[in-house]
């Protein structure tokens, strides 16, 4: 796959994750998200926006667990890198 498609599609698959993880940060009611929780979230959102603005590659790599997988329309995406 050629670089810049797949520096743009793991950027857009990264803004999805955070989204997903943002809305479903809430916990349910009854069942407090932990400190801890949000603030990792925070930190991770945090770094998110600082590798895109940046265009910091790395960092926003390194946001990627080694095993990660997501599969979605445009397809699927393993680790930090295919």
């Amino acid at each position: 796959m050629h670089a810049k498609t797949f520096r743009s599609g793991t950027i857009l698959v990264s803004c999805c994750l955070l989204c997903v993880l943002a809305a479903t940060s809430g916990g349910v009611p009854g069942n407090a998200t932990p400190p801890s929780a949000k603030l990792a979230l925070r930190e991770l959102q945090s770094d998110f926006h600082e590798a895109v603005t940046c265009g910091d590659y790395d960092l926003l790599f390194s946001l990627w667990a080694e095993d990660a997988v997501f599969d979605s329309p445009a397809g699927t995406f393993v680790g930090p890198t295919e």
